[in-house]
């Protein structure tokens, strides 16, 4: 058994971890560390923490007795000490972790604790039992499978596995909105409305079809490289339904009719609206219907231009003499 050192007095202070030797040649007995044993009533073991001097030391806690001069023991360092001092000083720190607010919340559900649950704060000094499902157990029991580029998820219920995260998955995890997601894929924004399905119906083809305002007055439409020309719409239509009227087709194609009154039988009938370009043909023919069965009409036209052209028209009556005809004409002409 290792002698004890006991060489004159310590003074100690209450709750102060400096040790006063008097006559106490700590330093000279060739003492490095160990434990003194105060002889005094109330107190505590006080483990070394250093030998300053042969008449000063400081210990590893605090004097909790009376503040004093006492006789004492001092037991150097073994191995077996240390190892006591070790525990000491572990227990000393698990004790000081028990006394904590979230050991006491534990403690207060203890009784309640039931398979598949688990702790869970409720707030700084409250817990309560908290249900483990099947998918989360499975979850759980994948972490020692975890590894780079990897996801987990449900294959069934209560089973977990694990799948590849590309880069690209991982870029679209991360994207904040719809948009940025878009730019990740090269997809083209939302539309904002539905579009037309091109081509795949009876009789047609993959080509590409185009359809687009002329920056005028029409619409025109384009088959991959061929252009089809205006589409035709009400709107590119310009007619008048007048007894002297027209209709324009979109490509510039017109019809005009009329009826005029011949008079004397010959006169020049100026169109309700000029042809852009030229008129092809001009024709008439009379409108009246009760005409004797003695009298013979014939109306013909001239000098056709695309601003008019004239009417001419005849009549024999009882074989007679040919003459102007005084009968209305109606006519129809064609150009653009």
């Amino acid at each position: 058994m290792t002698i004890p050192h006991t060489s004159g007095t310590i003074t100690l202070t209450q709750n102060s971890a400096i040790i006063a030797g008097t006559d106490t040649n700590w330093q000279t007995a060739g003492v490095s560390g160990g434990i003194i044993y105060p002889e005094a009533p109330g107190g505590n073991p006080l483990p070394i923490w250093s030998i300053d001097s042969d008449t000063q030391a400081v210990a590893a806690t605090k004097w909790k007795g009376a503040s004093g001069t006492y006789p004492y023991a001092l037991v150097k360092d073994t191995a077996y000490l240390k190892t006591v001092d070790a525990i000491h000083t572990k227990l000393l720190e698990v004790s000081l972790d028990l006394d904590r607010p979230s050991i006491a919340a534990l403690a207060a559900i203890a009784s309640q604790m039931a398979a598949g649950k688990v702790p869970r704060g409720l707030s700084a000094n409250a817990m309560e039992w908290f249900t483990v499902t099947d998918a989360a157990k499975a979850l759980l029991n994948l972490a020692g499978n975890a590894a780079a580029d990897k996801l987990p998820y449900l294959s069934d219920v209560g089973a977990a596995a694990l799948t590849g995260l590309t880069a690209l998955a991982r870029n679209l995890l991360n994207d904040p909105d719809q948009a940025t997601m878009r730019g990740t894929i090269g997809a083209q924004a939302a539309l904002g409305f539905t579009p037309v399905q091109q081509g795949g119906g009876v009789g047609q083809t993959g080509n590409k079809l185009y359809i687009g305002w002329n920056g005028t007055s029409a619409l025109k439409a384009t088959v991959d490289a061929f252009d089809l020309g205006r589409v035709w719409t009400d709107s590119a239509v310009l007619w008048n339904a007048a007894s002297a009227g027209y209709y324009k087709f979109p490509n510039g194609f017109m019809l005009q009719w009329g009826y005029e009154p011949t008079g004397s039988g010959d006169f020049r009938k100026v169109f309700p609206v000029a042809f852009t370009t030229t008129c092809f043909a001009a024709v008439a023919t009379m409108a009246s219907s009760d005409l004797p069965t003695t009298t013979a009409v014939t109306v013909s036209t001239s000098n056709v231009d695309k601003f008019g052209f004239d009417i001419r028209a005849r009549a024999v009556n009882s074989g007679g003499a040919v003459g102007g005809a005084g009968q209305g004409a109606l006519w129809i002409s064609v150009g653009y």
